[in-house]
């Protein structure tokens, strides 16, 4: 009876936990459904979700989805491959598509299974690009898969050691402190 009891709170809590992350079902490519950008009130001490829109241009109050890669691209794909390296391409405002993360010095993926999270690695490339992804990073996420088609990447400005990020609107400049990109199996 008390095996009994043990296999049905080991299956329940296993149940419970989410989307255990699994290696084979993650390869593939992702499209960028949805990004999220968050600006600290100091004197709330509160959040401020925005929604990007997926554009090269921002709007007055709303930044572009590509702002995650620190690009001006729309229309993005993660490319996740078996060999646990990564590629991300994205339009460019011609409707031309552009690597952003390219395979000649692609990212690396790993997963941790005990800690069930995912890490995403870039190389150094550029240690004065604007594209903060190229100047090498590691970030890591906890519990990312949603689903067996979705999975997020949430990221802090201070991953990148910087206070906040800054990115251009229409005309002005918006300061966010963390960002979480949702990708969908394509």
């Amino acid at each position: 009876m008390n095996k009994l009891l043990l296999i049905l709170f080991l299956l329940f809590f296993i149940l419970s936990c989410g989307v255990i992350i699994d290696q084979s079902k993650l390869v593939g490519k992702w499209e960028l459904s949805e990004v999220n950008f968050y600006i600290y009130n100091e004197i709330a001490d509160s959040y401020k979700k925005i929604g990007g829109k997926n554009d090269v241009t921002p709007d007055l109050t709303i930044p572009i989805m590509g702002n995650f890669f620190f690009e001006k691209k729309k229309s993005i794909t993660m490319e996740l491959l078996s060999n646990n390296k990564f590629t991300v391409k994205g339009y460019n405002s011609l409707g031309v598509e552009e690597d952003i993360i390219s395979a000649l010095n692609p990212g690396e993926w790993v997963i941790d299974n005990f800690e069930n999270s995912i890490t995403f690695k870039t190389n150094k490339i550029d240690s004065s690009s604007s594209n903060l992804w190229k100047r090498g990073v590691s970030i890591k996420n906890y519990w990312p898969v949603i689903s067996n088609t979705a999975f997020k990447i949430y990221v802090k400005a201070i991953d990148f050691n910087l206070n906040n990020f800054i990115f251009d609107l229409s005309e002005d400049k918006i300061e966010v402190y963390s960002m979480e990109a949702f990708f969908k199996k394509k």
